[in-house]
């Protein structure tokens, strides 16, 4: 897919991933990160494998539906790291949930690969050998690049917190452009 393709392409998949949830009053930071994230994925998939304005439609709504279906396990393992962390700071109410915080963990991560393959098998339907493995690639670089803006992110949040400064933009508008 071109360049100039690629930026036809942005609106259509915009909607196709959404973008009427704008219109909710209390839309939500997590939701629109969620959004960014699906958006740099369905383009950059696009565009990595050549990838028609048809078929990058499909893949967003591929995306969508898996985003969906993995997003309350990864309020499981976000409520269960919480825990984690207070027990670690010595909170004795915490304390006693860390076994079954962990084993909520675990089979969440367990449940959220899965899902994961799941897509991947999904995905790669229609695909070459050739355009699964850059697939397989891509994905493999997106998520190392996603943890590492994700983990810039809470520095630069604590740092916020810490010198009681004002929080720095958010990572859609910093990191994910």
């Amino acid at each position: 897919m071109k360049s100039g393709w690629l930026a036809l392409c942005v609106v259509p998949l915009a909607l196709a991933l959404g973008a009427s949830d704008e219109d909710r009053p209390q839309h939500g930071a997590r939701e629109r990160l969620a959004k960014a994230i699906r958006l740099r994925q369905v383009v950059g998939l696009a565009d990595a494998l050549n990838l028609s304005e048809a078929d990058a439609v499909r893949v967003a709504d591929v995306i969508r539906t898996f985003q969906q279906r993995r997003q309350p396990l990864q309020d499981q393992v976000a409520d269960a790291s919480r825990i984690l962390r207070r027990a670690a700071e010595g909170d004795a109410s915490a304390a006693s949930q860390v076994d079954h915080a962990l084993e909520q963990t675990y089979l969440a991560r367990d449940q959220i690969a899965i899902l994961n393959r799941e897509m991947f098998t999904v995905l790669s339907q229609r695909l070459s050998p050739q355009q699964r493995a850059k697939m397989a690639l891509f994905f493999a670089k997106f998520q190392s690049q996603l943890r590492t803006a994700l983990a810039k992110r809470a520095r630069q949040i604590a740092t916020a917190r810490d010198a009681a400064q004002e929080v720095p933009p958010s990572l859609e508008e910093v990191e994910l452009r």
